[in-house]
Parts: C-alpha cells; sequence; structure tokens
C-alpha cells in the first residue's frame, strides 16, 4: 500500500523536461497529471501519518482532475486542481519540487482559457522553484524560461520575453558548452 502514495523525494528531483505548450487546449496538461503522482519517491521515515493521507488525498484528487479535464468540465478541473494545490504545499511546502507540475497544469489550464492574467504567477513561480531546487544556470530552468518568455509574448510584453529569451539561451550555450555531444 506504501509504494501507491506519493511521497517527498529524499533528494530533489529534477522536474519534467518540458512543459512547452501549443496554443489551445492542452492535452499535455493530462501528461502532468499523470506523472505527478504515477511514480512516487521513495519513502522517507520522518514522514507523518497526517503527511501519508494528505499525499493520498492529493493523488485521488489528481486523478478526479483527469477525469474532470478528460471530460471537458475545466471549472471543476481548476478547483481540484487548486485543491491538490493546497494539499501538497501543506504536506511538502510550497517549494518541493513535487509542487512543480500541479504548479504547471493550473498555469495549462488557464492558458488554454485565454486566462493569461491567471496563468502568469503561476510561470513565475515555476520558474521560481525550479531556480530554487535546480541551480540556476540548469537546462530545466532555461525550459522554464522559454515558456514563461511565450506566454509574454502573448500579452504583448516581448521587452520582458527576450530578456528571459537571452537567459535561457545563454544557459543552453553553457550547457552544450560544458556537456558536449560525441
Amino acid at each position: 500500500m506504501m509504494a501507491d502514495c506519493p511521497q517527498p523525494a529524499s533528494r530533489p528531483r529534477s522536474p519534467r523536461r518540458r512543459e512547452k505548450r501549443s496554443p489551445g487546449f492542452w492535452p499535455g496538461l493530462l501528461w502532468f497529471l499523470v506523472l505527478a503522482f504515477a511514480v512516487a519517491p521513495s519513502a522517507t521515515l520522518a514522514q507523518s501519518a497526517e503527511q501519508q493521507a494528505a499525499l493520498v488525498e492529493a493523488k485521488r484528487l489528481s486523478q478526479e482532475a483527469i477525469q474532470l479535464y478528460q471530460a471537458g468540465k475545466l471549472a471543476e478541473t481548476e478547483q481540484v486542481l487548486k485543491r491538490v494545490l493546497e494539499i501538497l504545499e501543506k504536506a511538502l511546502g510550497p517549494d518541493d519540487p513535487n509542487v512543480f507540475p500541479i504548479v504547471m497544469d493550473l498555469a495549462a489550464l488557464y492558458n488554454a482559457q485565454g486566462q493569461y492574467a491567471q496563468d502568469e504567477p503561476l510561470h513565475r513561480r515555476a520558474l521560481a522553484i525550479r531556480e530554487k531546487v535546480l541551480r540556476s544556470e540548469h537546462p530545466d530552468v532555461a525550459t522554464s524560461l522559454e515558456n514563461y518568455a511565450a506566454l509574454l509574448r502573448k500579452i504583448n510584453r516581448a521587452a520582458e520575453a527576450e530578456g528571459m529569451e537571452d537567459r535561457a539561451k545563454a544557459i543552453r550555450a553553457k550547457h552544450a558548452e560544458q556537456n558536449p555531444t560525441k
């Protein structure tokens, strides 16, 4: 039974590589939802029964969100994702890497509905989580910068987007220099 429950990671795990989204109704949201709880990190001995119960509830709700999303019930999906986020923040902390997928799920849902004012703070938060968990020069940080920049371009903030894109390019160039392909 314990293996079915998502557990906080004993070490930060790298959030998924790509959260780039195509315009419109984003089917990749399901990918994040499924992966957010499909692979549970290893258990820690210090985890309380209350925390275990909260994580089980978050998993159940994330599965409910998938069903709601597939049924096209976006308003209900939003409410369930907000509840999952609330549970994970309380159980794991707001900057835990396991919170990242749900933050991006909610951002993707808002983006798909054209609710960019709600989408932007979530992109900003996702970037902050990645920068905290990973080093600021990590390629996943570059991906978050690129996605945030794409949103900024959609809302006519090209100057800000350009700065983020430049930073992402610099990160990728540095990474390629340090990790040449054979």
